[in-house]
């Protein structure tokens, strides 16, 4: 597999000054690196991965590491979606967060709390439940980056004929429905 350079070059840039700023700290501490991602509206940073997104990235078609916050990474990470031949481990050590994993036709409901792993076998379709109230921090490892295509959404999916049949595409349509304050219609 090729490692190529990030498209995006000003959230390539924006990613190499928070990382550079965060190593630059007294302490290089990880807690300045997430805070400068939620003050810049990096929701995700990879560490390694087969694209290069950022001066410190490390390019592997091997594994790809990334750090995720919540909520900020909320609207992308809810979106139901799997890796064909790939895993994925979360590992939230800030917060929690919930995932919602279809399993035999029914959606379970995990909740990763601080410092538990949570592995998702290849073809595990998946979401993490979106709350703007929750903050959370996860580190995010992928397996088999050579793999094509890396994720299917729900447009692509070869589960189910149309998508309204899936509980964890309703799931996720039930929560981007706008809310009425108070019951109102």
């Amino acid at each position: 597999m090729k490692i190529s350079k990030w498209d995006q070059s000003d959230q390539s840039s924006t990613q190499s000054k928070i990382i550079g700023a965060a190593l630059a700290a007294p302490d290089q501490s990880l807690d300045v690196l997430l805070g400068l991602m939620r003050q810049t509206g990096q929701t995700a940073v990879y560490l390694s991965g087969s694209r290069l997104d950022n001066d410190y990235c490390f390019g592997s078609s091997d594994v790809g590491l990334l750090l995720s916050v919540l909520p900020e990474d909320g609207i992308k990470a809810a979106k139901p979606g799997y890796h064909p031949e790939s895993t994925e481990t979360y590992i939230t050590f800030q917060g929690s967060l919930v995932m919602e994993c279809l399993e035999a036709g029914k959606v379970n409901c995990v909740t990763v709390c601080a410092n538990k792993p949570l592995v998702l076998p290849p073809g595990r379709c998946h979401r993490v439940r979106h709350d703007d109230k929750q903050p959370a921090a996860s580190l995010i490892a992928k397996t088999n980056l050579n793999h094509q295509p890396g994720v299917v959404r729900c447009d692509a999916c070869h589960y189910y004929t149309e998508k309204t049949e899936c509980l964890l595409h309703r799931s996720w349509m039930e929560e981007m429905r706008p809310r009425v304050p108070n019951g109102e219609h």
